[in-house]
């Protein structure tokens, strides 16, 4: 899988590509010392941009204002999700 893949290419193959972003989740050790940990995940390109719509829709915005490769850049850069290396 090419990881420079354009918007329009992961587009094409928004059901086979799978994106990756890291979720920091607040963590405690043995101890009860705070210590960060860091939750991965992965989700198709069709799912991505449905839970950037199901956002945007949550913020009041109109469906109709919204277009799939938006939609996926948005969620790109607010998650700085990017292919998952083995998809």
């Amino acid at each position: 899988m090419i990881r420079n893949m354009t918007t329009e290419e992961k587009l094409s193959r928004r059901h086979e590509v799978k994106l990756q972003w890291v979720d920091p989740m607040p963590g405690v050790d043995a101890e009860g010392n705070k210590r960060d940990a860091a939750l991965t995940t992965y989700a198709t390109v069709a799912d991505c941009i449905d839970m950037q719509r199901a956002a945007r829709v949550h913020q009041g915005h109109a469906l109709a204002d919204m277009d799939d490769a938006g939609l996926l850049e948005d969620f790109e850069q607010v998650h700085w999700a990017c292919i998952q290396e083995d998809s």
